[in-house]
């Protein structure tokens, strides 16, 4: 949601209304599983029409063919699986990002 979605939010909006300050975002980026603040993410947040969206069975290739992307609900339990993380999140409500009824999206 937070790459593909949110159209209508800037990232400075996204940042005044996030309250969390410490590593809680995970995305893949090049073939790496990334993991940080969101201050860290925003700049993959502005690739966003470059980024795929990848889901638990494409993980796999997406980190071993170097592809840039945003992790879906599956994908966010295969990298946290990956990782050894209990407990993982997501904010990932397919066909959410047109809040502001411009019918916009970013991907």
């Amino acid at each position: 949601m937070l790459t593909h979605g949110l159209v209508s939010l800037s990232d400075r909006d996204i940042l005044a209304l996030w309250p969390w300050k410490t590593e809680r975002l995970v995305w893949i980026e090049k073939g790496v599983l990334s993991r940080g603040t969101l201050r860290e993410y925003l700049p993959a947040r502005s690739c966003a029409r470059e980024m795929i969206r990848i889901d638990r069975n494409m993980f796999p290739a997406a980190l071993s063919e170097e592809m840039s992307g945003a992790l879906t609900a599956s994908g966010t339990m295969a990298a946290a699986q990956k990782m050894g993380v209990p407990i993982a999140m997501t904010a990932g409500m397919g066909g959410i990002g047109d809040i502001d009824g411009s019918g916009e999206s970013r991907g």
